[in-house]
């Protein structure tokens, strides 16, 4: 799983939840924490003061919290999201897995 398909992930979960999507200053903030950057080289990069984008970042990882049920932050988000989108890929299967047996019990 690389940074774009998180991204695209972390964005549909946002838009489900809120009907908003990430801005680019967000997404930016994820592709940076993605990659281990401080705040500081994220805002240099995306001409910005490390002030705001710590504050933009402080609003993201609660909203990610809300939106995925457990507390997230720069360092924990890449895990809490690479463990979310592989249960949501192994959804479909358990469900069908599940009803299958619920029809051989039957």
């Amino acid at each position: 799983m690389d940074v774009e398909e998180i991204l695209e992930f972390a964005d549909h979960l946002v838009f489900a939840m809120t009907g908003k999507h990430l801005d680019n200053l967000q997404k930016a903030i994820l592709r940076g924490a993605w990659d281990n950057q401080k705040y500081k080289e994220i805002a240099r990069h995306h001409h910005r003061s490390e002030i705001y984008v710590k504050e933009v970042g402080f609003r993201l990882w609660q909203l990610l919290s809300d939106v995925l049920g457990e507390e997230l932050n720069k360092t924990n988000f890449r895990a809490a999201l690479e463990r979310r989108w592989r249960f949501s890929q192994l959804l479909p299967f358990w469900k069908a897995f599940v009803e299958t047996n619920k029809l051989l019990r039957s």
